[in-house]
């Protein structure tokens, strides 16, 4: 019985020391300490055990064995029970700690919480000050553009570009364009970012989301082109435009533009961009259309001051030959001479002629004249300097001022000026053509006259001169007027003969004071008389005078005279005498008159006299008839050469012309030719010289 109550002892001491085994090492953590504690007591038991088995082999149970027994019972039970307070202590303080974690971990995650909280706060504060600061700069760049727009100048193409671009960075698109209404039609006034290529680009209104705009007036937001129908889908694809804004502008309730911002993303465009654009559009409306107003004002004050200056312009220029007219030459003449006083310099004034102008306009009509003076302009100018001042001083006569030229430039003034129309002609459609010549007449201010009216007199009378001596006589036939208009009471019925005749044909008056200076030369080489010499310069003078009677159409035809018109021309000489004869101390010249076409040979009009039977006026006055008529320049041709001419009236010695009268004024003549002139006069070569003998006899009719 000992032994069973031992070994139930035993083994209760060994389950209790294995379950504080456990307990202890599962409890108080896998140490070192707590294992060995553990293990001491399944060691305890093991003790207990291996008496049990003593006790088995009839060993003598000792009293102490008992008491050890009990011992280690009582220890274990001690020890069972201590541990079960510490493990309970343990435990408790195990709860404590799990709830002091569980708090804390409920702490953490307030506080946690409380952290996200604030972080959220503080960044929706922080978004919402970045919304207001971003607002505010958007507000501040709408405010400064609406007053740079306020406040721009009146350029309407500059206050587009400024409106464009500033829509384009408030908006954040990468395009914007302005579209004017005109009518059906929508033009791209001002265009930045993609839509910079299609500036100018014009649009119907129909079909697309920016004419409904301009139809409804409201503004519209697209945000997928791809997927609206509303929009122009081609002419967004060529952009490369997904999303876009359109805005409506209005002045005076009425749509006048559109201002449309664009970007190649869908979606790119909010709210906020919309009541940006809307907030502009007012003020771009008015500020656009007042600008419009302002360059429409601009533009017709424009066109006033342009209309204005050119009137003054064409005031001042001839309507047909571009040049300075008569009032403009003498505004420039007056500048120019007061410039001319400030700095010592001298200025040329140039007055130029045309030469048998009436012809053209009388044979070929007004449109042929006007061409030739269109001509002869064209001419000045090539000839001139670019500061030089040319004018169409008259109906047929030009004015030139050429600044800074001195009196041993004045030569070459004429020089250059005559070179200059040495080549110019007027080619009809038909026929040969016909050689401008012109007569100038050059004067310096201040040194031909103290004022510059009196230095434009001094190029009037030089040009006068040079004009009476356009046949190479000029100056003996103003000294034979002059003795005339001495020794004759009726000169003056005389010169008005004359000037009859030459309202109807320029080159008569020239032509025939010409023959009274040649003529007065031979007159003087036969040693006439001074009564005959007399009469010889008033029938010279007075000899084609009855060319009045004429028909117009006859005398300044350029072309080869019909038989008809041949007919009349030969009854002037027979007019001519009928006329002079009627006036009262000039019966001398008659026969000279009624004569001078008559040919040596008995060939001449108008009674067929032959040799001596012609009158010796008439004769001589022949020889000088001729030679005026071959060196004169005629509207349609130019004069030949003196030595030509004395070619021509040599061959014909003898056989048209008398050869005592032609030798009289090869002699007479013989200083304005070569010195060798008499020997080639008369060994020229014969079919040369015959030629220009008929050609002189067709000329002297």
């Amino acid at each position: 019985m000992t032994s069973l109550l031992i070994l139930c002892a035993s083994l209760l001491t060994q389950f209790l020391c294995v379950l504080l085994a456990i307990k202890t090492y599962r409890t108080y953590g896998r140490h070192w300490v707590w294992l060995f504690i553990a293990l001491s007591m399944p060691a305890a038991g093991l003790r207990s055990y291996l008496g049990y088995f003593r006790l088995m082999s009839h060993d003598p149970i000792l009293l102490s064995d008992i008491f050890a027994e009990a011992e280690i019972f009582g220890l274990s039970a001690l020890l069972a029970l201590g541990m079960a307070i510490i493990g309970s202590i343990f435990e408790k303080r195990l709860c404590a700690e799990d709830a002091l974690r569980q708090e804390k971990r409920r702490l953490s995650m307030l506080v946690d919480r409380r952290v996200a909280d604030l972080e959220a706060e503080v960044a929706e504060r922080r978004r919402a000050e970045e919304a207001l600061k971003l607002d505010s700069e958007r507000f501040s760049a709408i405010i400064a553009t609406q007053y740079d727009i306020a406040t721009a100048d009146r350029d309407l193409s500059a206050m587009m570009d400024l409106i464009v671009g500033r829509s384009q960075k408030l908006t954040r698109a990468d395009g914007a364009v302005l579209l004017w209404v005109d009518g059906d039609i929508l033009t791209y006034r001002a265009v930045a970012g993609r839509a910079t290529p299609f500036l100018g680009h014009r649009q119907p209104r129909d079909r697309s989301l920016v004419g409904e705009c301009v139809s409804t007036g409201q503004i519209l937001r697209c945000d997928d082109a791809e997927g609206d129908a509303r929009v122009d889908l081609p002419a967004c694809r060529r952009l490369g435009v997904r999303s876009m804004i359109v805005v409506p502008l209005r002045h005076d309730r009425v749509v006048v533009g559109v201002l449309q911002v664009m970007s190649a993303e869908i979606h790119a465009f909010s709210a906020l961009d919309e009541q940006t654009l809307q907030l502009m559009a007012g003020l771009i409306a008015a500020a656009m259309s007042h600008a419009a107003e302002f360059d429409a004002k601009q533009e017709l004050l424009a066109q006033q001051d342009y209309l204005l200056a050119e009137a003054r312009a064409q005031a001042d220029k001839d309507p047909l030959t571009g040049l300075l007219n008569h009032r403009a030459f003498h505004k420039h003449l007056e500048e120019e001479a007061d410039r001319a006083h400030r700095t010592g310099e001298s200025v040329a004034l140039v007055v130029i002629d045309l030469d048998n102008f009436k012809f053209f306009n009388d044979a070929y009509g007004h449109l042929v004249g006007d061409e030739v003076l269109t001509l002869v302009a064209s001419a000045l100018r090539r000839s001139s300097r670019s500061y030089d001042t040319l004018a169409r001083y008259g109906g047929d006569e030009f004015a030139m001022l050429l600044p800074g030229v001195g009196e041993q430039s004045a030569a070459e003034i004429t020089a250059r000026l005559t070179e200059a129309f040495e080549d110019i002609e007027y080619r009809p459609e038909t026929g040969p053509p016909i050689p401008l010549t012109l007569s100038l007449g050059v004067a310096l201010f201040p040194e031909d006259g103290p004022g510059r009216l009196e230095a434009l007199e001094a190029a009037d009378a030089r040009l006068m001169r040079i004009k009476c001596g356009a046949g190479g006589a000029g100056e003996l036939t103003e000294q034979l007027r002059t003795q005339l208009s001495c020794s004759m009471a009726n000169f003056s019925m005389l010169n008005a003969l004359v000037t009859a005749v030459d309202t109807k044909d320029r080159y008569t008056r020239r032509h025939s004071e010409d023959v009274m200076a040649y003529s007065y030369q031979i007159a003087q080489a036969l040693h006439l008389d001074e009564k005959a010499c007399n009469t010889v310069l008033m029938a010279a003078l007075l000899h084609d005078v009855g060319k009045i009677g004429v028909p117009n159409f006859i005398l300044r035809k350029p072309g080869v005279l019909s038989e008809e018109e041949y007919r009349a021309v030969k009854q002037h000489p027979i007019m001519g005498a009928v006329i002079v004869g009627a006036v009262t101390g000039l019966e001398g010249t008659l026969d000279a008159i009624r004569h001078h076409h008559e040919r040596w040979d008995g060939g001449g009009y108008p009674d067929g006299l032959a040799g001596k039977a012609i009158p010796l006026m008439a004769r001589l006055m022949a020889v000088a008839d001729a030679y005026s008529a071959l060196t004169t320049d005629r509207p349609y041709r130019k004069g030949m050469e003196a030595e030509r001419a004395l070619e021509i009236l040599t061959k014909g010695a003898g056989e048209q012309w008398d050869r005592e009268c032609v030798e009289a004024f090869l002699g007479a003549r013989r200083a304005l030719v070569q010195p060798e002139s008499a020997a080639f006069l008369f060994g020229s070569d014969a079919g040369r010289i015959q030629e220009m003998w008929e050609g002189a006899a067709r000329e002297t009719l």
